[in-house]
C-alpha cells in the first residue's frame, strides 16, 4: 500500500500516542490530529499536520482515523458527542482504536459504526511508553479482516509484533487478559516484597532470586529497578492499570466466571489509588506505600 492510498488523521496525543504518531507520520503522511487539550498539539511539532478544532474535521479530510484515548467515555464523546466525528464520516472509513476500553463499549461501538458503513477495528497495543517510542509495541486487532490488511503497514510503522484475532472485540478481549495477568503478576510481587519485610530478607535479594527460576515473570524484569530505586515515574500509571482491571473483571462476569485473582489484583490497586498513587508507575503497588504491600523492613544480611 502507497502512502498517497491514505488519508490519515490521529486523535489523542496522550503519553502513548505522541510516541506513536511521529512513527506513522515517518512513512506514511498524517493530515490532521486532534486532542481535547489543544495546546498539547504545540509539544508535538510534526511539519505538515494540522491541528484541528473539533474532532468532525477529522472526518471530512481523512479515510482513516486513529484513537489513542483514555477509556471508553472518552472514545464515545469523540465519537458520538456535540462534534464527533460519527455523523461526518465517510462510508468505508475505518477508525483503527488504539485504546483499551471495555469489552461492552467496543462491540457498542462497532454496531453503531457498522451502521453507517465505517470499520472500526480494536487494536489496542501492548508495551510501555518506550516500546511505542523504539517501534517495538505489540497490536492486538479485532474486526474486518479486510480492514486490518489495509492498516496493517500502518500498524508496523510502531509495532514489532501484529496479531489478527478475527471477530471485533477479540482485540479488546485479548489486552484485557493480558493486562489482568500482569496486574496479578505485580500483586504477587507486592505481596512477596511485603513478606520480605516482615521476614527480615531484603527485597533486592527476593527479586534476584525469583527471576532465577520459574518464579521469575516479565514484569518483574521490567520493574524491578524501578522499585529497587524507589523510582515510580509513570511508564504505565496506576491508575490505568485499575481501568484495566475493573474492564477485564466485568468481561469474565458477564461470561459467567468468578475471576478471583483479578478481583483481588483490583482491590490492591484501588488502595493504591486511594492511598494517591495512582498518577504513579503501576509497580507502586509494591511501594512500602501501600496498605497490604511491601513496607519498609531492617534487613537481615545475606
Amino acid at each position: 500500500m502507497k502512502s498517497q492510498d491514505y488519508s490519515l488523521g490521529f486523535i489523542g496525543l496522550g503519553r502513548m500516542g505522541r510516541e506513536i504518531l511521529p512513527r506513522i507520520h515517518s512513512l506514511f503522511p498524517v493530515r490532521v490530529v486532534y486532542n481535547r487539550t489543544s495546546s498539547v498539539c504545540n509539544e508535538v511539532p510534526l511539519e505538515g499536520i494540522t491541528c484541528a478544532s473539533v474532532p468532525s474535521e477529522l472526518a471530512e479530510a481523512c479515510n482513516i482515523i486513529f484513537l489513542s484515548l483514555t477509556d471508553t467515555e472518552a472514545v464515545e464523546s469523540i465519537l458520538f458527542g456535540d462534534n464527533g466525528t460519527s455523523k461526518y464520516l465517510k462510508r468505508g472509513t475505518i477508525i483503527v482504536d488504539l485504546s483499551t476500553i471495555s469489552l461492552e463499549g467496543t462491540l457498542r461501538i462497532h454496531e453503531r459504526l457498522a451502521k453507517s458503513g465505517i470499520k472500526y477495528l480494536d487494536s489496542p497495543v501492548i508495551g510501555s511508553v518506550g516500546a511505542a517510542k523504539s517501534g517495538n509495541l505489540t497490536s492486538v486487532c479485532g474486526g474486518d479482516e479486510s480492514a486490518f490488511n489495509r492498516v496493517r503497514p500502518l500498524l508496523a510503522s510502531f509495532s514489532s509484533k501484529i496479531f489478527y484475532l478475527g471477530a471485533s472485540g477479540n482485540g479488546i478481549r485479548m489486552k484485557l487478559i493480558n493486562n489482568a495477568v500482569m496486574g496479578i503478576n505485580m500483586s504477587a510481587i507486592a505481596e512477596a516484597l511485603n513478606l520480605s519485610g516482615s521476614i527480615g530478607l531484603p527485597k533486592s535479594k527476593i527479586m534476584e532470586v525469583l527471576l532465577t527460576g520459574g518464579a521469575s515473570s516479565r514484569i518483574l524484569e521490567l520493574k524491578r529497578d524501578k522499585i529497587e530505586r524507589g523510582d515510580f515515574s509513570p511508564e504505565f500509571s496506576l491508575e490505568h492499570q485499575l481501568k484495566d482491571l475493573r474492564y477485564a473483571v466485568e468481561m469474565a462476569r458477564d461470561a459467567g466466571l468468578n475471576p478471583e485473582f483479578s478481583s483481588a489484583a483490583e482491590k490492591l490497586y484501588a488502595a493504591a489509588a486511594t492511598e494517591g498513587l495512582g498518577k504513579d508507575d503501576m509497580s507502586a503497588v509494591a511501594s512500602g506505600g501501600v496498605s497490604g504491600a511491601a513496607k519498609p523492613h531492617k534487613e537481615v544480611r545475606v
